[in-house]
């Protein structure tokens, strides 16, 4: 018993003294570390001939001669040594040259980045294989287009999104930062996106895309602008359903508005809404002026007195005195038969409305309410309207007007007397005499490529070429000088405009150069305002010109076409403030 418990308390003190030795050791071999300048490989016995190089490689240093130095201690296998001397001595290149010949390309780069010597770095670290140093040194040359694809293949996804950024391609940007599930960045470039990218419809946009902004703007409630897109897409329809489905009235009403083309039907047709969701959907139509769709929404509800109520606004004044009889109201049914009486009946064309004495015609899909097949008078354009959501339902009677010659009007000459140079104020335009028509002789096509009109429908367009007059300029005409007061918009439709301004100096210098289809003047449309430029022909030339005048009337007459140009107007005022503010942004930082 007592030589066991000896056994173990000698075991114990074996323990306990092994345990020390360990801390001892550890903690002399960290002050050896500490003490120690040098690696063990840095360590080199010198034998006799070595020792003589290496003294002549010291006196060489001492005398200046980095090279011959750096040389010598290259040649003794003292390669470190050597690309130190190089470097400290400003030798870049012929250290990274040495490195590159002991097969060490990495490091060859980073000498080279860390002395500003991009481009040969850059060089390296592709042959070492190094995409996110190779993309690195492009970005610090500049080069952010040969940078953006070695961060893609490194998976450095946000720098690569930064370098789209400084190009100004958000729509890319926008991708990468969805890719990476960073939403609230990718939002706001796909934000940018729309207010810098005219053709959105051109872009490919992905499903996974479009499912993550219709998302955003349903539960989010984002940006409405971002509705752009699922207008260009053809999901708009989509989106308004989600909408009113998470009871978003304002959002979708916002979104409607920003779109130009009629999808009353679609949001109609759609018959899996509850009944609150109805309500919303008819108070979305009665919101923009559709109130025709809105009437029928409270129609397919047996809502009878408020879909009278909307039809009455609509001025389909059958329609609403049938609903009215409908809902037994018989004072607003009798108020209908007198609207009729004294303003005519529906619309001209609208087969919406509703037909006398309750005789049976055709159904709307999805609801039990007769519409109307009789003609009817023509009323004022509202821009919301089902019918005036189309151009060629206002065509024929705005052709009328112009062409009747008892119609009241006060359209004028869109041209003034050849002497003032499409300034001063336009002859007048006689009782009798029709509007002038477009002239066959001239070449209109640079007039339907401007960009001016990319968003109108060819009717559209030619609703403009009609008050759009066009004159020949002899070569070095002023077509428009300095301080003079502009017509309106003008088209270049052949030859060649160059504009001129003044420097500080007060030099008369070239700032641009017009060519067949280019515009200028559309500002001008809006606000009367003395140029600051000189317009002259620099050959002989052709422009057309519309005037304010006519210009305001049309889109008065024309809500499709107003809507279409105001958006256009609304993207290039944003587009040049992005613009001066990026400008006065690297000015800044320069």
């Amino acid at each position: 018993m007592r030589v066991n418990t000896l056994l173990a308390v000698a075991a114990v003190a074996l323990t306990i003294m092994y345990l020390i030795w360990q801390l001892v050791n550890s903690k002399l071999a960290g002050h050896a570390r500490r003490n120690n300048q040098k690696r063990a490989s840095d360590k080199v016995k010198l034998k006799g001939p070595d020792k003589a190089a290496y003294r002549q490689a010291q006196k060489l240093y001492q005398e200046g001669n980095f090279r011959g130095s750096a040389k010598i201690l290259e040649s003794m296998g003292l390669v470190r040594e050597a690309i130190t001397i190089l470097e400290k001595s400003g030798f870049i290149r012929e250290a990274a040259d040495t490195l590159i010949r002991i097969q060490r390309p990495n490091r060859a780069g980073s000498l080279l980045a860390r002395n500003g010597m991009w481009k040969e770095a850059m060089e390296c670290f592709k042959k070492a294989n190094l995409p996110l140093e190779v993309g690195r040194c492009a970005k610090e040359l500049g080069d952010l287009a040969t940078a953006i694809p070695y961060f893609l293949e490194a998976k450095a996804n946000a720098e690569a999104a930064e370098c789209y950024l400084e190009l100004g391609k958000h729509h890319e940007a926008a991708k990468i930062f969805f890719r990476i599930k960073e939403f609230d960045r990718a939002i706001e470039q796909y934000v940018n996106f729309v207010d810098n990218y005219e053709d959105i419809e051109k872009v490919n946009i992905t499903d996974q895309e479009l499912d993550f902004i219709l998302k955003k703007l349903v539960e989010d409630r984002v940006d409405t602008r971002l509705a752009d897109i699922l207008i260009a897409k053809k999901r708009l329809p989509q989106l308004i359903v989600e909408l009113i489905r998470a009871n978003n009235l304002r959002s979708a009403t916002a979104a409607f508005m920003r779109n130009t083309i009629d999808i009353g039907p679609e949001l109609i047709a759609f018959n899996d809404f509850k009944r609150e969701e109805n309500i919303l959907l008819a108070a979305l139509f009665a919101n923009v002026g559709a109130y025709e769709y809105s009437g029928m929404v409270y129609e397919r509800m047996e809502e009878w007195d408020k879909a009278g109520e909307s039809f009455e606004k609509g001025e389909l004044y059958e329609r609403a005195g049938y609903c009215y009889e409908r809902n037994k109201n018989k004072a607003k049914s009798t108020e209908m038969r007198i609207m009729i009486a004294t303003h005519g009946t529906s619309p001209k064309n609208n087969p919406k409305a509703a037909p006398a004495n309750d005789k049976p015609g055709p159904h709307i899909p999805g609801t039990t309410t007769p519409m109307a097949q009789m003609p009817a008078p023509s009323r004022a354009a509202n821009p919301f309207s089902i019918q005036d959501t189309s151009t060629d339902a206002l065509k024929e009677p705005l052709l009328a007007e112009a062409k009747s010659p008892n119609a009241k009007s006060t359209k004028t000459l869109a041209v003034p007397a050849p002497s003032v140079a499409y300034l001063g104020a336009p002859p007048a335009i006689t009782k009798n005499e029709e509007m002038p028509q477009p002239d066959p002789a001239v070449d209109w096509d640079p007039f339907f490529r401007a960009e001016f009109l990319v968003d109108l429908s060819a009717q559209e367009q030619k609703l403009l070429q009609q008050i759009c007059i066009v004159r020949d300029f002899p070569k070095g005409t002023v077509i428009l000088d300095y301080n003079q007061a502009p017509a309106g918009i003008y088209f270049l439709l052949g030859g060649n405009v160059t504009v001129y301004k003044i420097d500080k100096e007060g030099n008369e210098i070239p700032a641009d150069d017009l060519q067949a289809s280019d515009t200028f003047g559309e500002l001008w449309l809006l606000k009367d305002q003395p140029t600051k430029v000189k317009f002259s022909a620099t050959s002989p030339c052709t422009l057309g010109c519309i005037r304010r005048a006519e210009f305001e009337q049309l889109m008065d007459n024309n809500g499709a076409i107003a809507r279409k140009l105001y958006r256009r107007y609304a993207h290039k005022l944003l587009s040049k403030l992005l613009n001066e503010q990026h400008r006065l942004k690297k000015k800044a930082a320069s």
